[in-house]
């Protein structure tokens, strides 16, 4: 039978010019440090907090949810720190400023708007066609489309009241820079809402020129 061969290791000589004793620990130990820090790393990055490919709502506590941009600003009148509410009055919207003591968020004017006008504002014949016991549930902020969830309280009322009641909150909640549609979720479900063109998912100010300020 054959035998393959088997070649020669070389050896260096004990006391010739080889590796320092230790060298190689050395450098093998500043290899395994490095790999252990790469692994840390990357182990941080892929535990860290992950972006969003969509607006996600953040819990606010109370069944409300705020949009994880929520606009705060508002289109006029910020500077002088009022909250800009719309209320009715002789079938129409009329526009009402209110001071406050520091900026106010989108969610905290749609709940002052559920809330209904005041006693003084009630005495300058304003008042809601909003169902007094209509809560907000939650909003969603997609771009400058706003998605208003409402309990189902807000079909307590019908025909032209009805309209104005969803035209009170598209007017308080466009009064913000960065929200100009506004569609609706009653129960759970999207709606179309009435709109001097019938019934619409989406809607604007100018769906309401009718009863507009």
């Amino acid at each position: 039978m054959r035998r393959e061969r088997v070649p020669r290791v070389r050896t260096a000589p004990l006391g010739g010019t080889g590796a320092r004793p230790g060298g190689g620990a050395s450098a093998g130990a500043r290899l395994v440090v490095g790999l252990v820090l790469v692994v840390v790393v990357v182990l941080a990055t892929a535990c860290g907090l992950p972006r969003d490919s969509q607006p996600r709502p953040i819990d606010l506590g109370g069944g409300v949810t705020r949009p994880s941009s929520t606009p705060s600003t508002a289109r006029a009148g910020n500077a002088a720190r009022v909250v800009t509410l719309y209320f009715v009055e002789r079938n129409r919207l009329r526009r009402v400023e209110r001071p406050v003591a520091s900026e106010v968020t989108l969610d905290q004017s749609l709940v002052a708007l559920l809330a209904g006008p005041t006693r003084d504002e009630q005495q300058r014949n304003l008042s809601s066609a909003i169902p007094l016991d209509t809560r907000l549930q939650g909003l969603r902020l997609n771009g400058v489309v706003l998605t208003v969830r409402l309990s189902r309280q807000i079909n307590q009322i019908e025909g032209v009241g009805q309209k104005l009641a969803f035209a009170e909150i598209v007017f308080t909640a466009t009064a913000f820079v960065n929200v100009d549609r506004v569609q609706f979720e009653v129960a759970g479900k999207l709606v179309a809402v009435p709109t001097d063109d019938g019934n619409i998912g989406t809607v604007e100010r100018s769906s309401y020129s009718s009863i507009g300020p």
